[in-house]
């Protein structure tokens, strides 16, 4: 790109105008710098845009264009100015109760090591566990390399019992760094209001992502955790509810709307099946009713969590990963038993609601002739991998998408509907 100033008067574009306006002679601040390529992102985001136009209209994807950016993205743009007012006080003071006990485990580890151990070394952890305990290293499926995550560590507690305390505090003290790093000592803004920065095309089930600002305050503001401050064993970490930081502004109220098994009903009606669709209806403990079912339990369905809550939790993973496509082999292994008796059960449950195996097949058959599988509001995924590998992942994208679908349209409803209603956090 040529310097704006050596053109002409006539070859001047709009764009040349406006960047030259950013362009000084004397040296850039880091301000400058800032603005100068957020000027040339916005044009060239547009120059792309108008080259994208031709082909959103042959595809059929105008309305689905239409609505990611000119409604849902000036609700979000709002949201993003407004910000979330934050409980500096309280901030404060969680920070301060987070160190205390970080600094209690770090003592802890080091009076039982004789020496300190920095659990952010992968070099000092692996000389510990592989080469003073002697360990066989575990070996990372995605960086094929030893690994120490908190998966490699439970591992090595089942495998040796008398490491368990030392491994429960390591991964404690992770629970803990990552908790007052990334959520209590988020940078506010100098009015004290935590604002993220929202992309509307963060993921490909169009769930928002969102991030910390371009000037590096704010935080993620799609994974703010409750904390476990109800948590029924004693022995287990308490960590605190991060959303009370989170304070109204004067004359409001916070509150906040979730769809209850959302996904589920979907796939219920993807299926068509209607015995799922009354149980809804009903208000019915899904989880007790498909344990009943399932397994032929003979109590009522309020009575499955008392009586057989180990099956109740079976039947929770196995419903869900069954709906989306999990094979025999594999729902043996997630559930522990024999894979003669996860064909047993997959067999049942598509006798029971042959409406998810033929919504099975839809799928599939989409994938193989068109390669990609579509949603109720004319959203689409194109899908490159093997039919077989690829269809699990397409499962999962019908429910999930709509499920966003649903969310991002219902927050247009309420922001162009009902004005006294600020919306914040999505």
């Amino acid at each position: 790109m040529g310097d704006p100033r050596s053109l002409s008067k006539q070859q001047k574009t709009p764009r040349d105008l406006l960047m030259a306006a950013f362009i000084t002679p004397t040296t850039q601040t880091e301000d400058d710098r800032l603005w100068t390529y957020n000027v040339e992102d916005c044009y060239r985001t547009f120059e792309v845009m108008e080259q994208q136009q031709p082909l959103i209209r042959s595809l059929g994807l105008q309305n689905v264009w239409d609505f990611q950016q000119n409604k849902l993205a000036p609700l979000l743009l709002d949201a993003m100015f407004r910000g979330v007012r934050a409980d500096v006080a309280n901030k404060a003071a969680l920070s301060f109760e987070l160190m205390g006990e970080i600094t209690q485990r770090e003592q802890w580890l080091q009076s039982i090591l004789g020496h300190p151990l920095n659990i952010k070394s992968p070099k000092q952890m692996q000389e510990f566990f592989y080469g003073d305990l002697g360990f066989k290293p575990i070996i990372s499926r995605k960086t094929h390399t030893a690994t120490l995550d908190d998966q490699a560590l439970t591992t090595i507690a089942k495998k040796e019992p008398l490491v368990q305390g030392i491994v429960t505090k390591i991964q404690e003290l992770r629970s803990l760094g990552v908790f007052r790093s990334t959520f209590v000592e988020a940078r506010l803004d100098r009015d004290n209001r935590l604002r993220s920065s929202y992309n509307i095309t963060g993921t490909e089930t169009y769930r928002l992502s969102s991030s910390e600002n371009a000037f590096g305050s704010g935080l993620n503001f799609q994974n703010i955790p409750s904390g476990s401050e109800d948590q029924d064993d004693p022995a287990a970490l308490t960590l605190p509810n991060i959303r009370r930081l989170f304070l109204p502004d004067p004359g409001y109220t916070i509150f906040d709307i979730d769809l209850k098994s959302a996904d589920f009903y979907t796939v219920v009606w993807e299926a068509d099946d209607e015995e799922f669709r009354q149980m809804l209806d009903s208000g019915i403990d899904m989880h007790g009713y498909n344990a009943k079912s399932l397994f032929g339990l003979s109590c009522g369905v309020v009575e499955v969590k008392k009586l057989h809550n180990a099956k109740m939790q079976l039947a929770k993973i196995w419903c869900h990963a069954t709906n989306y496509g999990a094979g025999a082999y594999n729902m043996a292994r997630a559930c522990g038993i024999t894979v003669k008796e996860a064909e047993r059960l997959r067999a049942r449950w598509f006798q029971m609601h042959p409406g998810i195996h033929a919504w099975h097949q839809r799928a599939e058959t989409e994938l193989r002739v068109h390669r990609r599988v579509s949603n109720r509001f004319g959203y689409r995924m194109v899908f490159f991998d093997r039919i077989d590998a690829a269809l699990t992942e397409a499962l999962a994208w019908t429910p999930q998408s709509t499920t966003r679908c649903v969310i991002n349209r219902a927050s247009y409803i309420i922001y162009t509907n009902i004005p006294e209603v600020q919306m914040l956090i999505q």
